[in-house]
């Protein structure tokens, strides 16, 4: 209640009294007041606010790995499997004893938040009747501008090709404003575009598993001084066959209707990505073939091509599946690796894809020198 002064509380051990108070005096000066007699408490306190989910340690390991490219899921897996071998799990509601490994954790954590979740009084999907009356109550609109920003459409004009082309699936294409206006701006875009899959097997609602489609953009983050990867969204695709090769086409075919309804003109991505999902790598190879063209047509078109997925080629590398992390030039290589992932025309790519290569040789030799001319390491270099 004083603009005078500012009042300090001890943050490094938990419940501790200790405080510091500066008073600003008449001549300019600060006084330093303290309440004398206390003691700090001999608990540390890990957390820096009290509603934190992470330790002030966790969050510095959290910002470290998440500079060299880790997820926040690969950092989160990794943390729960040092705490379970050191023995010091601490589960939610309290410590539980017994937990004697990663797949426990995860299991008990999942009960817990099984048991806490209120059942939610949605519409249950059984028949293809069900999905598609709610499917023409959510139809799109004739164009973009009567799009509500947050609300999201579902591609009713799939069903009429469901019985002919897509008799085993039951699944719904949903689109945003925001993904239409996506879908807009790659359709009057100059360049090659990349369309990316994933399924978000996290994300379910009963049987119905989510798989996204969309792109990629670059973004300068000007604070962190560092690139940032934003996904741009296209269609949002439920479905209870998951990943199967016919659901992914039916996405392919949706996200082709959803553009020609609003723009005219199909989507031409020069590539797909996507992780190695049978059913995405072999569905997303369709999805510049015309549906609605004769089967002659449609066999004479070139299937798109297929390219990795980063995030899993990243994910798999720090886990040391691609060069073990023993390995003398681990760290060195990943980051060649990531230099690589975030050129941004080809001509930057082309020219530190031969310096990679130039400094892989190099290393390669020097390998082989020190192991009297055998692969030793070179190998997976």
């Amino acid at each position: 209640g004083d603009a005078r002064r500012i009042t300090f509380v001890c943050g490094a051990h938990k419940d501790c009294g200790v405080e510091r108070r500066l008073v600003s005096q008449p001549d300019t000066r600060v006084a330093v007041e303290a309440n004398s007699g206390i003691v700090h408490s001999t608990v540390p306190e890990d957390y820096d606010r009290k509603n934190a989910g992470l330790t002030k340690v966790e969050k510095r390991l959290f910002q470290t790995a998440k500079r060299f490219g880790a997820t926040s899921s690969g950092v989160m897996k990794a943390a729960q499997e040092d705490a379970v071998k050191a023995g010091s799990v601490i589960l939610d509601g309290g410590g539980v004893e017994g937990v004697a490994n990663l797949q426990a954790y995860q299991d008990y954590h999942r009960s817990v938040v099984r048991s806490t979740r209120q059942p939610r009084p949605d519409k249950q999907f059984e028949t293809r009747a069900d999905l598609l009356n709610w499917m023409r109550d959510h139809a799109l609109p004739p164009t973009v501008d009567e799009m509500d920003s947050d609300q999201l459409y579902a591609v009713s004009e799939v069903a009429d090709i469901w019985n002919d082309m897509f008799p085993d699936v039951l699944g719904c294409g949903i689109v945003s404003k925001r993904c239409i206006e996506f879908m807009g701006q790659l359709i009057a875009l100059g360049h090659a575009w990349a369309l990316h899959g994933d399924g978000k097997h996290k994300l379910h609602h009963g049987r119905w598993v989510l798989t996204t489609f969309g792109t990629h953009s670059l973004v300068w983050d000007r604070a962190c001084k560092t690139y940032r990867h934003s996904f741009r969204p296209l269609l949002y695709f439920f479905s209870r066959e998951v990943e199967s090769i016919s659901a992914v086409r039916l996405a392919m075919v949706a996200m082709q209707i959803s553009a020609v309804h609003f723009f005219g003109s199909r989507l031409k991505p020069a590539v797909t990505i996507s992780d190695h999902s049978d059913g995405l790598r072999s569905g997303m190879h369709f999805a510049n073939v015309d549906h609605l063209a004769s089967q002659e047509e449609q066999d004479a078109t070139p299937t798109t091509p297929h390219m990795s997925d980063w995030a899993h080629i990243a994910t798999h590398y720090t886990q040391g599946k691609l060069v073990p992390k023993a390995h003398p030039y681990y760290d060195e290589v990943y980051f060649l690796l990531l230099c690589l992932h975030l050129t941004h025309t080809s001509e930057m790519k082309n020219l530190l894809q031969g310096m990679v290569i130039t400094q892989l040789e190099e290393w390669i030799a020097e390998i082989k020198a020190n192991n009297g001319g055998t692969e030793g390491g070179a190998y997976s270099l």
